[in-house]
């Protein structure tokens, strides 16, 4: 007989498996699932961070197959280097630390030997997931039957870059060991290791013995047996703070010579976890849930973020004993929570055990916490799918999080959760916490990056997964428990947890759960809402009121005919609350008139509406339109308002002189779908009124191309009026980033001098006294691009016509490649020629220096040439067209290539450049070359040419000579207050 079938749960187990007709729901049908139990003993060096350790695993083949080999997941070989799939998500991702590793920091697993018994097995790992085992079994694994293999196995911890490794002394071990992949009636479920994905496994027992020096706390999945270190952490936990005890965050006491043997048992798991730390607080203990079940509760966490800990074991003991009486009972002996050690780990759940990032705030701890036990039961107990269908876990979570917190913490708001000082300066205190969702919702989706719930984990765009398997799913989920009732959804989801505890339900077991107990069809929820990118929007069209009735129309302009709830509001509180079944089209909806002032659809946010400004309206007048509200500093959405916010602006220019005034905008986070910007200044340079004046917003679906965005935008500065009507077709949806993004726009720019004159342009210098003519510009440009954290390449075919006058033809091409980590090669090719050429002033030639930037697209410190006190802004570079960063004489009104070139110096905040042109008409073959200063990335840089075209000779003659060829580039636009409020507003 096994340690399992001699196990005293493995009758428990059994009854979950085949069913009980003791059970107060009846177990629905699941022929079979399979098991995996192992014994795991583990040494740990904390000097080499090595782990030395043998293991035993007992496959159980309750399938109806003949199994011929078994997956096995050594996930440790994940950090082994560049070529593992968990190295090419880090780079989508945009993270580049695991990239440029030092081979002391990477990790991985070795000795592996499978045996059974006596007999060695053949084994190989995949060819491209090295992480992935398949061994070859000495004799077929009828139905039935088991196999018991053992192993050595050594892992090198890596450092810290995700969820397992080292950060100095402190260990944090998940996926640590041979783990036997899942398999269903779908096959094989090998996966290899990725940071944003979740596992899937097969439930079993754990029996783990570590070996550690004596110092160390260890948090672990699963039932603490040594009684010897039971002693030992319960006094540690009587233990008073003591700040003073490790001054800094990562200074660590010596390792104690003698070391320890500690042994966990674990049950119903399907993975164990265990986090080592010599600097842990200690805090214990013991919960007894309203079934009369003792839970052991710890808390572990380090002096700097002591006190944001304080309260976790009441939390905790609130948190088991709420989500015991809605899920139904806790199924483990103990709960542990951890402080995670690395800083790049997110958290992590695992049977029993839970960790998060350190936080600043309680606020932020409890928040963590309160999903993070949630998930024990969906993640943990239930064993739900987290790779297939992340949304039903982490969305049953976080709704019953939000619960949670709004009936244990009812007055904690946004701002508790924020970094000081943001959180207050930003408002944040008026958005109740349960808010928080609903932002990332619609955040995502009205910014264009909306994915299904029926992505796997490892799909979702970077922020993607909070934003939709998350937040969207919660939200979902908090719509039907409104719509339900607390009573009657809490006895779904006890049901759900009774039936399916332990067995790997699919998410469609639990619509079959929501139809057969309420007897209603739930496809509007469950088909609708979480497999769709379909929007749930009700919008009031008019009332009226009678002496007995107040009457509302209301019309479904969403894809969705869920449930809708409408509230009487009267003194500006609500008095009222109706729930109404789902519809399409223009519905009346009647109420009895108790002197309402207003009707609002959905005021307490029970529903996932995409847009709320279109659900209020004033009985008395039919207005549809809610009070203004005036903000000096921008923050979220309010739907109870109209939001006007006002934030003062400045600038300065050689012709403007200083500029003060003022953006008025509606929008920054959701982002609406309608949004302008006005901002006003006032010129003590033209005596005058400078800025711009911008709408920009989506247009409604009209082909299945893409996403269509336009904007008007309109700018007076330096003596100039520029006009633009712009038009973006984002071909598809841009949600897979291993292909590159494609986009087609339109734009129209008008410009238009009525104010004063601009000059036209010479050797790169203005020329006072000869004007410019008002003109359009029609520009058609296509552009495809990609990037990842390693490098960003751009291909950009543009068309550029002037009426009669000309019609230019360019094509640029762009790569950048991080060589080392901050130091980057960066290659830029230019090819462009007139297709048609008339009465072509000197404004609109090709320049092997850059344009004279006649679309006005760029922010000049002098753009007319007026310069006295500061004769250097003359000298700013305009980084288009042959790019060459001295300055050369050469035009061409016939075409012009280019090719520029600039590598950085590794420590140093240098680049040697490079650039070679040809022109036919200005100068023939061009080069340069010299020196960057790169002051202010990607905003200021300061360009040295020291050889090429730039000098007579091709070469300076001295230091003046060199000093008068020095020009800077200066992007302006990424430190102005309107283009950080543009960020939020334009295409």
């Amino acid at each position: 007989m096994s340690w399992f079938t001699s196990a005293p749960w493995y009758g428990l187990v059994i009854g979950c498996l085949v069913g009980s007709a003791a059970q107060a729901t009846e177990a629905p049908e699941r022929t079979w699932q399979q098991e995996a139990n192992y014994r795991i003993s583990a040494t740990l060096d904390d000097q080499k961070h090595l782990l030395t350790a043998e293991a035993t695993i007992e496959y159980v083949n309750h399938s109806p197959q003949t199994l011929m080999f078994l997956w096995i997941e050594v996930w440790p070989n994940a950090y082994q280097g560049r070529t593992t799939p968990f190295a090419s998500q880090q780079l989508a991702l945009g993270r580049q630390e695991f990239w440029y590793a030092r081979p002391e920091e990477l990790g991985w697993m070795e000795a592996l030997d499978f045996r059974v018994g006596e007999q060695p097995l053949k084994w190989e790992y995949e060819p491209r997931h090295p992480d992935l085992v398949k061994v070859n079994l000495a004799t077929p694994l009828k139905p039935g039957e088991r196999v018991v293999l053992q192993t050595p196995f050594r892992v090198v911890l890596p450092g810290d870059f995700s969820r397992m490794g080292h950060r100095d002394q402190a260990y944090q071990l998940t996926d640590w060991y041979p783990q036997v992949a899942a398999y269903d009636a779908q096959g094989w479920h090998q996966r290899s290791y990725l940071e944003q994905d979740n596992r899937y496994a097969e439930f079993g027992s754990a029996d783990v013995t570590l070996t550690l020096p004596k110092n160390y706390v260890v948090a672990a999945t699963g039932r603490l047996t040594s009684e010897e270190e039971w002693a030992w952490l319960l006094a540690r936990s009587t233990q008073k703070l003591r700040t003073d005890r490790f001054p800094l965050e990562d200074e660590s006491p010596v390792s104690a010579g003698a070391t320890k043997t500690i042994r966990f048992v674990s049950d119903h798991t399907h993975g164990f976890a265990w986090v080592a730390d010599k600097r842990f607080n200690v805090r214990h203990g013991e919960v007894t849930l309203p079934s009369g079940q003792k839970v052991d509760t710890w808390a572990m966490f380090t002096n700097r973020r002591a006190f944001a800990w304080e309260n976790a074991l009441d939390e905790a003991a609130q948190m088991l004993t709420t989500y015991s009486v809605g899920n139904g009972a806790y199924a483990y002996p103990s709960l542990a929570m951890v402080e995670l050690p690395l800083r790049r780990s997110g958290t992590i759940n695992y049977p029993g055990l839970v960790g998060i990032p350190a936080a600043t705030r309680e606020a932020a701890v409890t928040t963590a916490l309160a999903h993070q036990v949630a998930r024990q039961w969906y993640g943990g107990m239930i064993g739900l799918d987290g790779h297939t269908s992340p949304w039903l876990v982490d969305g049953l979570a976080a709704a019953a999080q939000d619960r949670y917190l709004a009936e244990r913490h009812p007055n904690q708001t946004l701002n508790d959760l924020a970094p000081q000082p943001w959180g207050a300066l930003s408002g944040l205190n008026a958005f109740p916490q349960a808010r928080r969702h609903e932002i990332d919702y619609l955040a995502a989706a009205r910014g264009g990056t909306e994915q299904t719930l029926q992505t796997n984990a490892a799909g979702y765009l970077p922020g993607n997964y909070q934003a939709f398997a998350e937040a969207k799913a919660a939200l979902a989920f908090r719509y039907a428990r409104q719509y339900l009732g607390n009573e009657k959804y809490d006895a779904l989801m006890r049901q759900y947890t009774t039936a399916w505890q332990f067995r790997h339900p699919k998410p469609a077991d639990v619509q079959a759960l929501f139809e057969e107990q309420t007897g209603e069809t739930w496809d509007w929820l469950f088909r609708d809402l979480l497999q769709t990118d379909k929007k749930l929007d009700y919008a009031v069209r008019r009332s009226s009121v009678s002496e007995k009735t107040a009457t509302l129309y209301v019309e479904n302009v969403g894809s969705i005919a869920g449930p809708i709830t409408v509230s009487a509001v009267r003194g500006g509180k609500v008095v009222q609350t109706k729930w109404y079944p789902g519809f399409t089209g223009v519905q009346k909806i009647e109420l009895a008139n108790e002197g309402w002032e207003h009707l609002v659809i959905d005021p307490e946010h029970h529903m996932p509406e995409y847009n709320r400004q279109n659900n209020t309206i004033e009985l008395v007048t039919d207005r549809r339109v809610e009070p203004i509200r005036v903000r000096l500093l921008p923050t979220l959405e309010d739907n109870r308002y109209t939001q006007l916010f006002i934030t003062p602006v400045g600038g300065y220019n050689a012709t403007d002189k200083v500029m003060l005034g003022a953006a008025f905008y509606n929008s920054i986070l959701p982002r609406k779908p309608l949004r302008y910007l006005v901002m006003p200044m006032w010129s003590s340079g033209q005596r005058g009124l400078t800025g711009s004046f911008q709408v920009a917003g989506e247009v409604p679906s009209i082909t299945t191309l893409g996403r269509i965005d336009a904007a008007l935008r309109t700018d007076i500065y330096a003596g100039y009026i520029r006009t633009q009507p712009h038009v973006r077709l984002a071909f598809g949806d841009g949600l897979d980033l291993q292909q590159p993004q494609k986009e087609l726009s339109l734009r129209l720019v008008n410009m238009r001098f009525g104010l004063q004159q601009l000059p036209a342009y010479q050797d790169g210098a203005p020329i006072p006294g000869q004007s410019w003519q008002r003109y359009n510009v029609l520009t058609t440009t296509y552009r495809i691009h990609q990037q990842n954290a390693l490098e960003r390449w751009e291909l950009r075919g543009e068309l550029q016509n002037k009426g009669a006058d000309f019609a230019l033809l360019s094509a640029t091409a762009e790569w950048n490649f991080h060589y080392r980590r901050k130091s980057q090669v960066r290659l830029r090719g230019f090819a462009g020629g007139f297709l048609l050429a008339r009465n072509l002033t000197n404004g609109f030639r090709l320049g092997m220096s850059g344009s004279t930037d006649y679309l006005g697209d760029q922010i000049l410190l002098d753009r007319r040439g007026v310069t006295e006190t500061v004769p250097a802004f003359l000298r700013q570079r305009i980084d288009d067209q042959g790019g060459f960063r001295g300055l050369t004489s050469a035009y061409s009104r016939k075409g012009l290539v280019a090719l520029n070139g600039a590598v950085d110096v590794p420590y140093l905040p240098i680049s040697v450049f490079g650039d070679v042109g040809y022109t036919p008409d200005g100068g023939g073959l061009l080069t340069g070359t010299g020196l960057s200063l790169r002051l202010l990335p990607e905003i200021l840089t300061i360009d040295v040419p020291l050889a090429g075209s730039s000098y007579a000779d091709r070469f300076p003659t001295g230091i003046d000579d060199v000093t008068k060829q020095i020009r800077f580039t200066l992007h302006l636009k990424q430190l102005t207050p309107s283009t950080m409020l543009r960020r939020a507003l334009t295409l």
